[in-house]
């Protein structure tokens, strides 16, 4: 079961910090989620590591709207400068590989991507703050996400490619440098399946939701029907090779 965030209910995740998180030449964090408010002036974070590498959801001045990719990087702020339909689910990511920002935006009702990009060059800095799905680690923790959030991922020095990340959108994906994959599961603590065991603690009311998740998890997040995901003991490899055939092993890599 997936857990839903809202503004009305407080309820967001934050990851203790640890040098798991400290990426500094590159990154990749995405998730699903499903915007169903924003007001002007917004930025509502979806998964932010304050000041370090976050993706918002934002209904401010121009260009900031829409899905939104920044890293500490100057200049690396991304977004789609528009806001897109709400209620809907939305497979985003964010990368930053030592020369270039990118947001990329998978649609599931529409079954389209969309890529923004700008070329910039820095190293990531570090802090202590903690990760945070679903609000930031600011006074109160506001600015929280209004929506659900599922299967929210973060690798470190790692930019995923175009490919990579779109096979996560169905798939857990390299195991290479993942160092966050929280399925969202309606537990607290949040259970850590990348092995690192950064389990997450929920602050607000508990309220679940399906994962919006392809064959892996037996959900297509356009379509109708709606079901849980499969066990923990059932390794992505198994279901890797049941439903696309790739070879074990071929997804693995060095962390």
């Amino acid at each position: 079961m997936a857990r839903v965030f809202s503004d009305s209910v407080f309820e967001y995740v934050r990851i203790a910090s640890h040098a798991d998180l400290d990426a500094t030449t590159a990154v990749t964090i995405m998730c699903w989620a499903y915007p169903t408010g924003v007001a002007s002036g917004d930025w509502q974070h979806v998964i932010s590591k304050w000041n370090l590498y976050l993706l918002r959801f934002a209904d401010a001045a121009a260009p900031w709207k829409g899905w939104v990719f920044s890293t500490s990087v100057s200049g690396s702020g991304i977004a789609q400068e528009a806001v897109p339909s709400l209620n809907r689910w939305y497979h985003v990511a964010g990368t930053y590989d030592g020369t270039t920002s990118k947001l990329r935006v998978y649609d599931a009702v529409t079954k389209t991507v969309s890529n923004y990009t700008t070329a910039i060059s820095g190293t990531i800095a570090t802090n202590s703050n903690l990760l945070y799905l679903g609000s930031y680690q600011g006074t109160n923790e506001i600015n929280r996400f209004n929506g659900r959030i599922a299967h929210a991922k973060m690798w470190k020095n790692l930019a995923l490619s175009d490919a990579e990340i779109d096979l996560c959108r169905w798939y857990q994906g390299p195991y290479r440098a993942l160092k966050v994959n929280m399925p969202i599961l309606g537990a607290s603590p949040e259970p850590d399946f990348s092995g690192n065991d950064h389990s997450g603690t929920v602050g607000g009311t508990s309220i679940a939701d399906h994962p919006p998740i392809g064959p892996w998890f037996g959900f297509d997040p356009g379509g109708d029907g709606q079901v849980a995901p499969p066990p923990p003991s059932q390794t992505i490899l198994d279901y890797e090779r049941k439903f696309r055939g790739v070879r074990r092993g071929s997804w693995r890599g060095v962390a």
